[in-house]
């Protein structure tokens, strides 16, 4: 297992250090060492000895760990359209770790405005706590579910398959139901949030 020590996000290369050639199943890789800007600590990148290599104010895509025992230099992991072949498909352990961060942050979010802060916090215990994030995180998992569609109350509505039209693709015609809408947001879009 390892620990993220730089967040994703993009960095730009300051520094490059030597590489060395290694092979993983029989694919020729090269080790490339290199620093990125604002940062003092070197990072190993791993990549196909087919790729192009790193260049100086390159900029990557992606983060930096380090091996939980420190054995190891840290590397930093380039994204990738599905980080370990998962096909982009969430874990159920994933799914709930975010549900749950949501949960904290709702509950820690209530707690800042209610009338009854101090009181709440000061007899609050760490068992009472997390039963309000289990609770929070159950209302949160409940409304997502409804909103897409997928509690098992919403999928036993629907009796039979939606027939298949005739195009090539053989996609379902659009049901009626609330619009989907597939927003592309773009990081210069968020400005400062």
């Amino acid at each position: 297992m390892a620990k993220q020590i730089l967040p994703e996000g993009k960095y730009v290369i300051a520094n490059l250090g030597p590489s060395s050639k290694w092979e993983m199943n029989g694919t020729p890789m090269v080790k490339y060492a290199i620093q990125l800007k604002g940062h003092a600590d070197w990072f190993d990148l791993n990549q196909a000895e087919k790729t192009a290599a790193p260049t100086v104010d390159q900029e990557l895509e992606g983060h930096a760990e380090q091996d939980d025992a420190g054995k190891y230099p840290p590397r930093f992991k380039k994204k990738s359209g599905g980080y370990g072949g998962g096909g982009g498909a969430a874990s159920p352990g994933a799914i709930w770790s975010a549900t749950y961060a949501s949960a904290i942050a709702a509950v820690n979010g209530f707690l800042a405005v209610a009338d009854d802060t101090k009181k709440a916090k000061a007899g609050a215990s760490l068992d009472q706590y997390m039963t309000l994030v289990d609770l929070v995180a159950d209302q949160i998992k409940k409304r997502v579910d409804a909103k897409a569609g997928t509690t098992e109350t919403a999928k036993s509505t629907e009796s039979k398959e939606t027939p298949k039209t005739e195009s090539e693709s053989g996609e379902s015609p659009a049901t009626d139901g609330p619009e989907i809408v597939d927003m592309d947001v773009q990081d210069s879009d968020l400005k400062d949030w």
